[in-house]
């Protein structure tokens, strides 16, 4: 991964967060089992 990319990345993320995605991912996504715990932390490992 190129430099540059990865510091588009840094600050998507960075913008993700601020905006509150992991929260809101944690009260709307539910996937049923043990596979839709913890969703907010999933969500934002996904890049």
């Amino acid at each position: 991964m190129k430099a540059s990319h990865t510091r588009g990345v840094v600050s998507v993320m960075r913008l993700a967060e601020d905006a509150g995605l992991s929260g809101l991912a944690d009260e709307l996504v539910r996937l049923g089992g043990s596979v839709g715990a913890n969703a907010g932390a999933k969500i934002s490992t996904i890049s």
